[in-house]
């Protein structure tokens, strides 16, 4: 009995001794956490310093070498070949420290994983997906010359103006003695002639700003002196610019009284643009494709309607500046668009979800959008960022309401 206890216990201390022992090995094995990479110097404590000095510090979480980029897996599934990119805000701590307490648990539940592999080549993106690979390049918006480039007067910069409304309401007036100065007033490079300054909130003008994407360019140009001049004796124009506050979304200034001061062949110029509602492409490359497609022209051709079903008509272009609709608009959007698809694709243990663009809250949807099956995660993520901007954009939180205009960008 006592041989068969002893043989029990010596088998029981071998198995444990093995088991600690493997437990040993593998945690020796396993890549070290690193809080920080030192690729010119060398790693001290939990910082780098230069390969020259001396480290006077314990070993800490700094590790010597390039950070390691982010692991590619590949897992033959049949005929198919699927391609991950496991993409985890641990492997950059920096970053994933520096979010909120919320925003690091929706970073967590939906980037962890993510079924895209994303590469970016200069202004251009390519998405390969899992079953049917595919090539998305971001069309570039090119940007116009600028005034200031174009024309052969000095010209005073002005600042940064976001707006609400394509048309905006200006009110020139002279901002010193009323004396006869006349301004030239250009948007965009269209001259709509020249302004002769009143009294205070004498002349209101409408502006354009049209339905194109960028930067816009409202600038005025020294045209008459009325008689008042410079202390030195030079002409002088002096003119004061009020924008209604309701029309304004942010800016850097007091859009309310604009301030400006001109001598011959001087020309100011303010820039304007619509709130721009910001896609990220490395956090839902599924959502930006989709716009990429729906962006270029002739636009990508949509995804297949449910059998013996109407397609949504294809149209010669799709819009990046946009009108934020109505509730009942959107809800009207939404069923109108989608009625005749039907996804069926799985990604990630989930169908995939129609994906509009425009979206159906905005009213270039017009209920026959642009329509493609992506991965249900990316889908509902990237529409709640476009939400959340509407509701709180900018700073300061500012509302976009019904009827509003924005500009729809794809970010890095």
């Amino acid at each position: 009995m006592m041989s068969k206890i002893l043989k029990f216990s010596i088998i029981s201390f071998i198995f444990v001794t093995s088991f600690i022992l493997l437990q040993k090995a593998l945690v020796a094995q396993a890549p070290p956490t690193c809080c920080a990479y030192c690729s010119t110097g060398k790693a001290c404590g939990n910082g780098c310093i230069s390969k020259g000095d001396t480290c006077s510090k314990p070993k800490g979480c700094a590790c010597d070498g390039e950070r390691p980029k982010p692991k590619i897996f590949e897992k033959d599934k049949g005929n198919d070949l699927e391609v991950r990119k496991i993409v985890s805000a641990f492997e950059y701590p920096e970053e994933f420290n520096s979010v909120s307490q919320n925003s690091q648990n929706k970073l967590l539940s939906f980037n962890i994983q993510q079924v895209e592999v994303l590469q970016h080549f200069g202004s251009s993106m390519k998405i390969t997906q899992n079953s049917s690979p595919f090539k998305c390049t971001v069309p570039v918006v090119p940007s116009p010359i600028p005034r200031s480039e174009q024309i052969s007067t000095v010209f005073i910069p002005v600042k940064t103006l976001t707006v609400r409304k394509r048309k905006l309401d200006m009110f020139l007036y002279d901002d010193d003695i009323v004396d006869g100065d006349i301004v030239g007033l250009f948007v965009n490079g269209k001259n709509y002639g020249n302004i002769i300054l009143t009294p205070k909130l004498g002349k209101r003008i409408e502006v354009d700003l049209g339905n194109e994407p960028g930067d816009k360019e409202i600038a005025f140009r020294f045209v008459k002196d009325g008689g008042v001049t410079a202390e030195d004796g030079t002409p002088l124009v002096s003119l004061a610019v009020k924008i209604e506050e309701r029309d304004v979304v942010e800016s850097d200034f007091n859009a309310k009284y604009i301030k400006i001061s001109m001598k011959p062949f001087q020309e100011s110029i303010m820039t304007v643009i619509y709130p721009r509602i910001r896609i990220s492409i490395s956090r839902y490359p599924q959502s930006a494709c989709h716009i990429a497609e729906a962006w270029r022209i002739p636009p990508v051709p949509m995804e297949q309607p449910i059998p013996d079903k109407p397609a949504n008509p294809l149209r010669a272009s799709y819009p990046r500046v946009l009108t934020r609709a109505t509730k009942q608009t959107a809800t009207s959007n939404g069923k109108q668009s989608t009625r005749n698809y039907e996804c069926t694709r799985i990604q990630n243990g989930r169908k995939e979800q129609r994906d509009e663009y425009p979206q159906k809250t905005f009213v270039e949807n017009y209920g026959s959008a642009h329509i493609k099956c992506i991965s249900a995660s990316d889908n509902e993520g990237s529409g709640s960022i476009i939400g959340f901007q509407l509701e709180n954009y900018g700073t300061k939180k500012v509302k976009i309401n019904p009827n509003e205009t924005v500009e729809l960008v794809l970010v890095d």
